[in-house]
């Protein structure tokens, strides 16, 4: 049985584009949370590796005491039969905010 081989995580960036290479990534975390906020993104932390989870939900905390950041609600799973939905945390920036050029 052969091992599989250990992939690094590129934190900067969701999981649904990870690249798993940290080595030439010159940002940091919270100054691309930052962007994509500026950006009109939206962001939740269930879209990162479970290992730096904690660090983007410490990193939008922080966010949120200089931009207008508002949190909602994002639907991951839904069953109709058994009645139940999966529900995770998600934060923006309104479009109000946004139509400065990103200036605030």
């Amino acid at each position: 049985m052969q091992k599989k081989a250990q992939q690094h995580v590129n934190v900067t960036e969701p999981t649904h584009s990870l690249n798993y290479n940290t080595s030439n990534s010159p940002t940091t975390l919270y100054d691309t949370l930052k962007a994509r906020f500026l950006a009109g993104n939206k962001v939740c932390a269930i879209d990162y590796h479970e290992s730096v989870r904690a660090e983007v939900l410490g990193a939008i905390k922080t966010l949120q005491d200089e931009l207008p950041i508002v949190t909602g609600w994002r639907t991951i799973r839904q069953s109709y039969l058994s009645e139940t939905r999966t529900r995770a945390r998600s934060y923006h920036i309104p479009e109000a905010f946004l139509h400065d050029g990103g200036t605030l």
